[in-house]
């Protein structure tokens, strides 16, 4: 997680994520518009040994442009979550996506992501983390009350 520098309005993260992230580290990197100019988060990604970058964030056409290049530059697979992602129209946002394209990033929701992760709905000990994940879409929010009230039915009726 980085973000803009500490004691400014782009530094604040918003309530939401810090409740999901916990003790994660935020990196609160300098006014550059391309995080890999921070020797703070460039290290912190270079020290998880992964070479595939998930990248979503604000202003689609400005901070994640640059940091997306610059992983590209220095090798790394990058995958950007495009509905988590955004800009000030639309019309930029895509034509920030297209270029992503051309360059070789993969588009993913966030949806799709979460469930490249999880695999199967088997896998019982992310399952719970993931269908609080899938809540925040309204069509599997509706499809999980409805088989709760399924298996609630079913389990009456035995």
């Amino acid at each position: 997680m980085s973000t803009g520098p500490r004691d400014d309005p782009r530094g604040v993260v918003y309530p939401e994520l810090t409740t999901v992230l916990g003790d994660h580290p935020v990196v609160h990197r300098g006014p550059s518009f391309d995080a890999f100019e921070d020797d703070g988060f460039t290290r912190a990604i270079a020290e998880t040994g992964r070479r595939h970058l998930v990248v979503a964030g604000l202003m689609t056409d400005g901070c994640v442009t640059h940091t997306v290049l610059s992983a590209l530059r220095s090798g790394y697979e990058v995958s950007l979550v495009v509905d988590a992602t955004a800009s000030v129209t639309a019309s930029a946002h895509d034509a920030a996506l297209t270029r992503f394209v051309q360059l070789g990033v993969t588009p993913r929701s966030w949806l799709s992501f979460a469930s490249e992760l999880q695999r199967s709905y088997a896998n019982a000990e992310t399952l719970d983390a993931f269908r609080e994940i899938q809540a925040n879409s309204p069509a599997y929010a509706m499809f999980n009350t409805t088989l709760a009230n399924a298996r609630e039915v079913f389990t009456k009726s035995r």
